[in-house]
């Protein structure tokens, strides 16, 4: 199957911010489909380390959709309790830093207390210019974030799948990134430390992500490449479209996005989705497709063509 890696091992991390909502189910039910397809293993991982955005409802929403939507899962928590027991990424901190302490070791990130207002009045672009580069702050400083170096002239390869012609490509970094932040004023490790040090932990070598995710998977990939976590550089990505509102705009959470407990308050059921995830592959299914069918009837080879490159919410 086109060229997914041997004894695949990927997940789904959904982020307890809000509601799941159709943009979610469509790509988890992408992830499943290549997984369950190829024998793979799938993890659960919940990116709930943000406390001010994780509420109690929306960590129990993921579990609640993923049972509605027919999706199994190979490791991760089971259920809220278990999650909150053994999975919570807020227990894992310590981990996350000995990433960030490797990268003090290796000069490659410093201290920065510059406020988003004083970047955005420095920079006509809103980039941040590297102005605490070399003031030497404090790591241990009150309200400072801490921000990794970039270098003018670094390349980025990313594997991707159904890169038509080049499934390895280059990226320019400085065009995708600034020095951006690996830990926060309040001293939560960033994203991109955490997203980073889940998937070496759980050695996942391919990811299924939106496309207006691309630009996380390349400052990802530095972090491997400066870490020197070859398991990760070597990953496959699938970058796939989002699905649309009626504005043309990508469904989130923060703009009240239609989130599936709507849809099933609605009496709508979640062979609709699937309706979705099989146009998007040019699948023929039955009206009421079951995740069974479309599991049967997936060849990512043959939908390969079918590709799209907008997507409407279906009402």
């Amino acid at each position: 199957m086109q060229n997914l890696p041997k004894n695949l091992r990927t997940r789904i991390a959904p982020t307890p911010s809000g509601f799941l909502h159709i943009g979610n189910a469509f790509s988890f039910i992408l992830t499943w489909l290549i997984a369950r397809k190829t024998k793979g293993h799938l993890h659960l991982r919940i990116d709930d380390s943000d406390s001010t955005r994780t509420r109690l409802e929306y960590l129990e929403d993921i579990f609640e959709n993923l049972n509605w939507l027919g999706l199994d899962y190979d490791s991760g928590a089971k259920n809220l309790t278990d999650f909150q027991q053994n999975y919570s990424q807020k227990d894992q901190f310590l981990f996350y830093q000995k990433l960030l302490n490797e990268l003090i070791k290796k000069n490659q990130i410093y201290a920065c207390n510059c406020s988003r207002s004083k970047i955005k009045k420095s920079s006509l672009s809103g980039k941040y210019l590297g102005f605490c580069q070399n003031r030497n702050l404090d790591f241990n400083s009150e309200n400072v974030a801490w921000r990794i170096r970039i270098p003018t002239q670094k390349w980025i390869s990313v594997s991707e799948l159904f890169e038509i012609g080049n499934p390895t490509k280059k990226v320019l970094l400085s065009e995708i990134t600034d020095d951006f932040v690996v830990r926060r004023k309040d001293k939560i490790p960033a994203y991109q430390i955490i997203s980073l040090a889940e998937d070496m932990k759980e050695n996942i070598n391919f990811v299924v992500r939106g496309k207006d995710l691309e630009d996380s998977t390349i400052r990802q990939l530095f972090l491997a490449e400066t870490l020197n976590l070859p398991h990760f550089q070597k990953a496959l990505f699938w970058h796939h479209p989002l699905i649309l509102d009626q504005k043309n705009e990508k469904l989130a959470k923060s703009k009240g996005a239609v989130s599936l407990q709507q849809m099933q308050k609605k009496g709508q059921n979640s062979s609709e989705i699937y309706q979705l995830v099989a146009k998007y592959l040019g699948i023929s299914v039955s009206e009421n497709v079951t995740l069974s069918e479309l599991l049967e009837k997936f060849n990512l080879s043959e939908s390969e063509a079918h590709f799209m490159e907008k997507f409407h919410l279906i009402k």
